[in-house]
């Protein structure tokens, strides 16, 4: 489960860089809207009106997520997610929008977004929960090792397992259902269930329970008591009053 501090323990930590947000909106109320709630949430917010000046924003700052319509003038929220990721392929893009369609959806998860928000959101907190797990899924990349080379031997039990394999086992262990799973990382259910199969023998366990206990036993070895990773301090913000 994700931590959410509230503004009063988030004063505690002002003195940390805090994660950086891009939120592109053309209409100024819903701009500023968002703006104000973000940065009160504890987050530094750079806030522009269309995906041009958005892609030169990024190019000048490190953002982390980016929060983007999917209607603007211009560049559609889809095509400024594209050209996002190649300005930094480990930026997360979460699309706003009033109305959702197939095409929409697809082209969201074609170009890899984090996820697709129905507006009005009557509850600004929604959007503190889908940006604190962008913010975490930015961390849990950071963690996974790059790919091991291929073994002539058979893997033991808690060895060898693959990218894909770390990242599913890392959004297991936040209690993430298999469907969740499958959404983040744009991949079937089935194909989930089949990474699960395949955890489930390298660690030699026979269910979920069990291979969360060793992937959390492991990361207390790896990287033992860190509340926030180095140069991600801001991992999760609080939520405003």
């Amino acid at each position: 489960m994700v931590q959410a501090f509230s503004v009063d323990e988030s004063k505690s930590v002002r003195g940390l860089q805090r994660s950086r947000l891009l939120l592109v909106e053309d209409q100024d109320e819903a701009r500023e809207r968002f703006r104000v709630w973000l940065e009160k949430s504890g987050y530094e917010v750079h806030a522009v009106a269309n995906g041009v000046d958005a892609i030169a924003r990024m190019r000048q700052v490190p953002i982390e997520v980016v929060i983007t319509h999917l209607r603007l003038p211009g560049l559609n929220g889809i095509e400024l997610l594209s050209l996002a990721k190649e300005v930094d392929p480990r930026i997360e893009v979460i699309i706003l929008s009033e109305s959702c369609t197939v095409e929409d959806t697809l082209g969201a998860l074609r170009g890899r977004a984090f996820d697709f928000l129905l507006t009005p959101l009557r509850d600004l907190r929604q959007l503190n929960r889908v940006v604190a797990e962008a913010l975490l899924q930015r961390c849990l990349d950071w963690r996974v090792p790059a790919p091991r080379a291929p073994r002539p031997n058979p893997v033991t039990p808690g060895s060898g397992l693959t990218t894909r394999e770390e990242q599913v086992l890392s959004l297991l262990a936040l209690g993430w259902e298999n469907k969740r799973i499958a959404k983040a990382l744009c991949l079937g259910e089935k194909t989930v269930r089949n990474l699960l199969s395949g955890i489930y023998g390298k660690l030699g366990v026979s269910n979920r329970t069990q291979a969360v206990i060793q992937f959390q036993q492991r990361q207390s070895a790896e990287f033992p008591a860190p509340s926030r990773l180095p140069g991600l301090p801001g991992v999760v913000a609080g939520e405003a009053s």
